[in-house]
């Protein structure tokens, strides 16, 4: 419980680090341009380059609001269902082109029983695992699979890559993240490096 508590809070401390230094910072220029062309007027020769690098700030600020959003609540979720957004998720992984990621979900068709928590919290799980495979496995393909029980959820995830070190099996910040939440939730997790190479993690979730 500690453990999930600690992994939030550092979330939300990088979301605030995030908003302070790169959303304040980037408003706070493109505040400087407006300002600059309002004191000039339109008689200022680069009031129109002013605004229109004014215009390209903005945009990336709401491009990263919407990030951090994302990362806060996983809109994709509220819009279109939680299985599509697991096989959205995999599909945006696939298309940078660093990893290709094989999909297999079973069950989810109705998540109206679940709690919208439990849901989210699956959902971060799946971003971690694809996320410290692309950091760290040095892989080209990988397996998620999410099945659904009549008491439990299961995950699996596994890659090609060059397989986790038999002693940070039990360590690393993306792994302490899962294990927390699968604490949290009551789950259990085993992580292996698998003998012709990658590394293989499988998930249970009760369900309640």
């Amino acid at each position: 419980m500690q453990g999930a508590l600690d992994a939030e809070e550092n979330q939300r401390r990088k979301i605030a680090d995030q908003l302070h230094d790169e959303v304040g910072g980037m408003l706070s220029l493109a505040t400087l341009n407006v300002s600059s062309t309002l004191e000039k007027g339109r008689g200022d020769d680069q009031a129109e380059e002013k605004l229109e690098k004014a215009q390209e700030v903005l945009f990336s600020v709401s491009t990263t609001i919407r990030e951090l959003s994302h990362r806060l609540t996983p809109i994709v979720i509220e819009k279109y269902g939680f299985r599509k957004a697991v096989e959205d998720l995999a599909y945006t992984v696939n298309l940078s082109g660093k990893l290709q990621v094989a999909t297999v979900v079973v069950g989810f068709e109705d998540t109206t029983s679940y709690p919208a928590p439990f849901l989210r919290d699956i959902y971060r799980i799946l971003q971690e695992l694809l996320h410290n495979i692309l950091k760290h496995a040095q892989a080209t393909e990988a397996l998620l699979e999410l099945v659904e029980h009549p008491r439990q959820v299961s995950i699996m995830a596994e890659d090609n890559g060059v397989g986790i070190e038999e002693g940070r099996i039990s360590g690393g910040k993306g792994l302490e993240t899962i294990r927390s939440k699968i604490a949290y939730l009551n789950g259990r997790v085993e992580i292996s490096r698998k003998k012709e190479g990658g590394t293989l993690v499988v998930i249970e979730l009760p369900v309640k």
